[in-house]
């Protein structure tokens, strides 16, 4: 299905408008894959180029977070910048570099393909399912 020698493309449904965008994605490993909606993508290039003018180094990172205390705590997938490690697994959409520990990604399970749509803040959101009906 996927392959990591050559480009793939994809095809996502823009959440919002109902348009089509494809994104060209090539993933550097067979461990962790990124698919972003086109609003997602404008909303992640901007941001990369203010931060690359201070840190030429930065990439985007995709963890799991602790929200709320004791037994009402959840865990959500956050995407924030950051610099590469030596124990990262990388992927690259677009141009967008992403990536994600190799420790987080075998507690996850098999899959490791992250979405990113805008949420309803209008705000870069990463999910590991492919429903929108919660964005």
């Amino acid at each position: 299905m996927f392959s990591v020698l050559k480009f793939r493309r994809f095809s996502l449904e823009n959440a919002f408008t109902g348009r089509r965008r494809t994104i060209r994605c090539r993933p550097f490993s067979i461990m962790l894959r990124v698919l972003l909606t086109s609003t997602a993508y404008r909303q992640l290039c901007a941001i990369l180029q203010r931060e690359r003018r201070e840190n030429p180094r930065a990439v985007f990172r995709i963890r799991e977070t602790r929200r709320g205390s004791y037994d009402n705590a959840t865990y959500e997938l956050r995407i924030g910048l950051d610099e590469q490690e030596e124990n990262d697994e990388t992927a690259d959409c677009n141009g967008l570099p992403f990536v994600a520990d190799r420790d987080f990604l075998d507690m996850r399970g098999r899959t490791h393909i992250f979405y990113i749509v805008t949420d309803r803040h209008g705000l870069p959101s990463v999910s590991q399912s492919a429903s929108y009906e919660q964005y």
